[in-house]
This record gives structure tokens, sequence and C-alpha cells, in this order.
């Protein structure tokens, strides 16, 4: 028991200064977009990793901010380069938070929650309906997907799962702040008729998977 007690310490040590000491001390740094765009600038050639990395802390550290990383990029790098970039390091960040919330996050919820609360739960994360939830949180921009990320880690859900579903939901905020971000207007009629298809396309491509992903 006091083990136990003993890495629930550290686990809690640690997300707090994750969650709030790191991000504060790198908002500090970078309190605004342009500071963050004059600082990729100056890397050159090396820019293009460090943006990456860049966009993968700004999905595992909470808070900081994924707009702001993905608007800068897109004003750097335009919209296709950035777009590449931000759409890598979401997939990757959302993996990470997944896999923590594996690690970690399940043996929490388990000292906190009684085990038949657990497995409800597990049936909650493990419906269509919740699977569909998380595509919206990832595939507009602004919304929470990175949170969604570490509580589906909590589950059963099978990374099978997750991955693919990370990987076609981010399609859609990637894409927006490096759109929006290189000078583009969010209200062109193109660009909301391809954000729309891509959005209803990859909802009912969830659903027609049901049966494959083991949805309830």
């Amino acid at each position: 028991m006091r083990q136990k007690t003993r890495l629930i310490a550290i686990g809690v040590t640690l997300f707090i200064l994750m969650a709030f000491v790191v991000p504060y001390l790198l908002m500090q740094k970078f309190s605004s977009q342009q500071e963050l765009q004059a600082f990729i600038i100056s890397w050159g050639n090396w820019g293009f990793l460090f943006y990456t990395l860049c966009g993968i802390a700004s999905t595992v550290v909470l808070p900081l901010n994924y707009t702001v990383v993905g608007l800068a990029g897109g004003f750097v790098y335009g919209t296709f380069p950035a777009f590449i970039m931000l759409w890598i390091a979401r997939v990757l960040g959302n993996c990470i938070n997944f896999f923590l919330g594996r690690r970690y996050g399940r043996k929490i919820l388990q000292v906190f929650v009684a085990e038949e609360n657990v497995h409800k739960y597990d049936a909650l994360l493990a419906s269509e309906k919740a699977i569909l939830l998380y595509f919206v949180l990832c595939f507009l921009p602004g919304f929470p997907g990175d949170y969604a990320g570490y509580f589906l880690g909590f589950s059963k859900i099978k990374a099978a799962v997750f991955v693919p579903v990370t990987v076609v939901a981010n399609v859609g905020c990637a894409f927006s702040l490096a759109y929006m971000g290189s000078g583009q207007a969010f209200t062109d009629p193109v660009f909301l008729t391809l954000f729309s298809v891509v959005f209803i396309s990859g909802l009912l491509w969830v659903h027609t998977e049901k049966k494959k992903f083991h949805l309830q």
C-alpha cells in the first residue's frame, strides 16, 4: 500500500510539472504567435524538426496552445508543409497521450474508482458514440482532442482502433490551422466545402467500421 501511495504521489507530481510548470515556462518565452514564428525562423533548416517537436509537445503537454503553434507554422512554411508537420505531430502526440493514459492512468483510476464503475467506464468508451465524439474533438480546430486521447487510454479500447481513427481525425485540425496561419480565410467556400466533405466522410467511415472496431 505504501509503495502504491508513493507511485501515485510521483505520478501526480509529474503531472503537475508537465501540465502547469513546463507550460508556464514555455509560455513566458513564447507569449505570442509572432515570437514563436521568429524563433522558428531563427532555427533555419532545423526549424522543420523544431516545429514538429513543438507540435508534439503542444499536444502532450497541457495546456500548451496547439492552435498558436499551428497558426505560426502556416505563416512560416505555408499551408501544405505546415499541414504535414502538424498532422504528424498531432498524431504522434495523441498516440503518446493514449499510451501514457494506458500505462499510468488506469492504475490511478482503479485506486479512486470502484471496480464495477471501472467496467462501466470501459463500456462507455468502447461505444461508437464515444469514438465519434473523439473524432469530432480531434477534427475540429480549437477542440480538446488531446485531452480525449488521455481518457481513451484509461479504457480498454484497443490501439488498433485508436490509432487509425486518430490518423484520419487529425487531418481536419492540422489542415485548418495551417490554412488559416498562411493567411487564408476559414470562410472560403471551397475550403468549407472540402472541410465538410472530409468531416462527414470520416464520421461515416467510423460508422461503417463499427463491427471491425468491435464498437458497441
